[in-house]
């Protein structure tokens, strides 16, 4: 049964409940009237007492397993959303994984690079000496 149908039975049977309670009459001393030797006490007759009480447990009960619904589903939730969180962690420590191996492969790259410069400098400075340099003289 959905939650929205629990809860329209209980209001039903709130709803029952209460119009049972409300058809109390008062009663002082033991006698039904105005007149009163004290504070007047409310009395039912055996049908509304036999709603009130039938009833009762029944609301107890629909109550508590609207309570417990309403807790399993904030467990739900939770549980949802740490799920998502550590979903998005899993792929954050993925994203750095690739991450720092594009790094890696970019420092290769740099250094193979400056070595290459390195050795054209030193080229360079060996064709300047040589084009510089006095012939020799036989």
């Amino acid at each position: 049964m959905s939650r929205e149908a629990l809860e329209s039975l209980l209001a039903y049977i709130e709803g029952e409940m209460n119009s049972a309670y409300n058809r109390a009459r008062a009663v002082c001393c033991g006698r039904p009237g105005m007149e009163c030797c004290g504070s007047p006490e409310p009395e039912w007759d055996e049908a509304d007492q036999l709603v009130m009480d039938t009833l009762a447990p029944v609301q107890r009960a629909l109550r508590a397993a609207l309570a417990e619904a309403e807790d399993a589903d904030d467990k739900a939730l939770r549980f949802d959303l740490d799920r998502a969180g550590i979903e998005q962690r899993e792929r954050e420590a993925v994203e750095l994984v690739e991450l720092r191996a594009a790094l890696t492969d970019l420092k290769a790259w740099k250094d193979a690079v400056h070595d290459a410069l390195v050795i054209l400098f030193e080229l360079n400075e060996k064709k300047t000496r040589m084009t510089h340099a006095k012939p020799l003289r036989t």
